[in-house]
């Protein structure tokens, strides 16, 4: 797969000021709200008329609501949806049916569920973004989302063979290293779980004493290599990401602790540390000043 030297995140940023959008609803899934008389239904059939209506909305309802209802025709009939529904290339941020069936295969956690998100993430992996010019990351932001969507509903599988999944794509230096760093997420994710490291203290320690501090600026790129990160820059982006987009709500005071208590002479991680805390502490100030617009 050939490779680009781009800044996704940092670009997406830029974009994301300009729409007035935050950064973390860009990449992250919208919630699906299905309405009282579609939560009523239990059969196919009479789901039917949602499937096919022009309101995509109302078809990412009814995508949720099979998933809800789930077996092995269900499954069947999201896989058909999603190979239906249009792609969308653009740097607009489709949320779209198809996303809504890998949430609702994820959900239904049945075996033929997870072999069809294999299949569907193997298919994209191999295939790469479907715009093929110059940072296709940016100008084909929907491929980003799905791969990024179909490995989180592959996380609701807590087993080795996910694990193991996920620490491949992780390893493959050929992929873009955006889909690389949520991979690594995920797998540490699925590890904590099966450690049992459960409570958001432990969380933090455990996540904060594998963070190396290494990889940053100019640090975090191959050189020769264009737009490849190094694997230290990859795993600490995926802790960061962590920290900044899934616990910020809750990690700050304990990574403050953690701060406060690392000897001087254990200043990459300090530092790596710092710069996490003030990301969090940016974003808090961006959600609340949104809220209350």
């Amino acid at each position: 797969m050939k490779k680009y030297f781009i800044f996704p995140l940092f670009f997406y940023a830029l974009l994301s000021l300009s729409k007035g959008i935050c950064l973390a609803d860009m990449l992250e899934k919208k919630p699906i709200i299905i309405p009282k008389e579609m939560k009523e239904i239990t059969t196919i059939l009479k789901l039917t008329p949602y499937l096919d209506s022009p309101d995509e909305r109302l078809r990412e309802a009814a995508v949720m609501r099979l998933g809800e209802i789930g077996g092995g025709e269900v499954v069947k009939l999201l896989v058909e949806i999603f190979k239906k529904e249009p792609y969308r290339i653009g740097m607009e941020f489709p949320e779209g049916v198809k996303e809504a069936v890998l949430t609702a295969l994820g959900k239904i956690k049945s075996e033929e569920a997870k072999r069809e998100l294999l299949i569907i993430l193997d298919d994209y992996i191999k295939s790469g973004p479907k715009y093929k010019g110059r940072s296709p990351y940016i100008h084909d932001l929907q491929y980003y989302r799905i791969v990024r969507i179909t490995m989180e509903s592959l996380s609701n599988w807590k087993d080795n063979e996910t694990l193991n999944i996920f620490f491949n794509i992780l390893n493959d230096d050929k992929l873009f290293y955006g889909i690389r760093e949520y991979a690594y997420k995920n797998y540490l994710k699925l590890d904590m779980h099966k450690k049992g490291i459960i409570t958001m203290k432990e969380r933090c320690n455990y996540l904060t004493g594998i963070l190396t501090g290494s990889g940053h600026g100019s640090d975090a790129w191959i050189r020769g290599k264009s737009g490849v990160k190094t694997l230290d820059a990859i795993k600490n982006g995926a802790i960061e990401d962590y920290f900044i987009w899934d616990e910020r709500k809750l990690v700050l005071p304990y990574l403050e602790d953690v701060f406060r208590n690392l000897p001087k002479v254990d200043f990459k991680r300090k530092e790596s540390i710092r710069q996490i805390i003030k990301r969090i502490e940016v974003e808090k100030k961006d959600s609340e000043y949104k809220v209350n617009e």
